[in-house]
């Protein structure tokens, strides 16, 4: 299975509002895209995860190359300061603080501000 860790700093809580909109409908594209086997989310003011598992990468690379996680990538600038993303292949789903690490030791960072 293919495991993806995300992470997202909001630019500040005036973001908050339209950070929920556009997960709202990222999600309601999750539970309906083929390949997917599980998600978790997590977050807490400015700070804001995600696991999700997939089948393999083609069914990871075609939710986010489309809909409204495209749309939402695309509009990355706006609300966040920075974000992590760290993909790889795994017998089992990461717990948190697990995730966390891979992120910080291995994920990529994208700054926007």
């Amino acid at each position: 299975m293919v495991v993806v860790v995300t992470y997202i700093k909001l630019k500040g809580i005036s973001r908050l509002f339209r950070f929920f909109s556009l997960t709202s409908k990222v999600v309601q594209q999750l539970q309906s895209s083929q390949g997917l086997l599980a998600y978790q989310l997590a977050g807490v003011v400015r700070e804001f995860y995600t696991i999700t598992a997939w089948e393999n990468s083609e069914a990871m690379k075609q939710f986010a190359r489309s809909g409204a996680h495209l749309e939402a990538m695309k509009r990355s600038r706006e609300i966040a300061d920075e974000g992590r993303t760290y993909m790889y292949e795994a017998e089992a789903i990461p717990s948190w603080p697990e995730a966390n690490r891979l992120l910080v030791e291995q994920g990529k960072l994208f700054k926007f501000s």
